[in-house]
């Protein structure tokens, strides 16, 4: 399900850009049991990069990478492991990413890919992982971590007859997941993120500022992501409750958030030294929802269970 794209246009001093919000939503999956994965490290001194899960990297769904110059650290093979449900292809290449990062890798290619068929309602896959150079230059979107900030080179939209400086794809999505270890209790998962092909990016003089203001409107849907848990907290008592609610909330998050980036827009176009005010105000909503900063909701099957 997704909502139609909200554009607006603003002139900040003679800096034009554009900030296009897109809110996703993925329909939700129960996992009953995870998906089967076999991994086969090369590398005896290879070491985990999972606690820099945030940093650029590589997902290539088709074998086209040069491998001349990069370094096989192992395969990964992701099955139905016949119990499966909660597999579809998002999930399993963010399964794959995890395993890739165990094994000290920053990519992963995807050699073979079976879809759901008769016997499998799963999607499963192979892949070969890599540590290559500058993973950022083949990533399609970047996941908000407070970690990473965003780079010139993560807009990569094309600038060929676009009247403005600068133009932001960002919003927030979410899952919800279940474990047979507790079966009344479920968990909602959100991911803000910013779409890199269809974000762009035109030098100027003024690149650190506009750079500046691009962070803040990704900023801004990461604030909004904390916001639409706040709010399912607060308003679904039990799973049933939420999903009767979830387009109505989504709405309705969707709305306030469109509405404070065209506010930050007006205001700074009016006043470029006012982004400086901005910045600080984002630091301090995101603090005042740190409690959401991991971005899960634990959602009851029923209320009072």
């Amino acid at each position: 399900m997704s909502s139609k794209p909200h554009y607006n246009h603003v002139n900040a001093h003679l800096i034009k850009k554009m900030n296009q919000i897109i809110l996703v939503v993925i329909v939700f999956t129960i996992q009953s049991c995870s998906p089967k994965i076999i991994t086969n490290s090369l590398e005896d001194n290879s070491s985990s990069r999972i606690e820099f899960e945030y940093e650029p990297f590589a997902i290539f769904e088709a074998d086209t990478i040069d491998r001349s110059n990069v370094t096989l650290l192992g395969q990964i093979e992701i099955k139905d492991s016949g119990l499966s449900l909660n597999c579809d292809y998002e999930t399993i290449k963010r399964l794959a990413k995890t395993e890739s990062l165990k094994l000290g890798g920053n990519s992963f290619v995807i050699t073979e890919h079976k879809e759901p068929s008769s016997w499998s309602t799963c999607h499963r896959i192979k892949a070969d992982v890599f540590q290559i150079e500058n993973p950022r230059n083949y990533e399609t979107e970047v996941i908000w971590n407070k970690n990473r900030k965003l780079e010139i080179e993560d807009f990569k939209g094309p600038t060929a007859k676009r009247p403005f400086t600068a133009g932001t794809s960002s919003s927030f999505r979410y899952r919800i997941e279940g474990r047979p270890a507790f079966p009344k209790k479920y968990k909602l998962f959100v991911e803000t993120y910013f779409d890199c092909y269809l974000s762009y990016f035109k030098h100027t003089v003024f690149d650190s500022h506009v750079l500046d203001h691009e962070q803040i409107h990704f900023d801004i849907s990461e604030l909004y992501g904390r916001i639409f848990l706040d709010k399912v907290k607060n308003e679904a008592k039990d799973l049933n409750e939420f999903l009767a609610k979830q387009e109505s909330i989504l709405n309705e998050i969707g709305r306030e958030m469109q509405l404070k980036q065209d506010e930050y827009d007006s205001e700074v176009y009016a006043d470029r030294s006012l982004q400086s005010k901005w910045s600080d105000w984002i630091k301090e909503e995101l603090k005042n929802y740190e409690v959401f900063s991991n971005k899960i909701l634990i959602v009851k099957k029923e209320n009072g269970q």
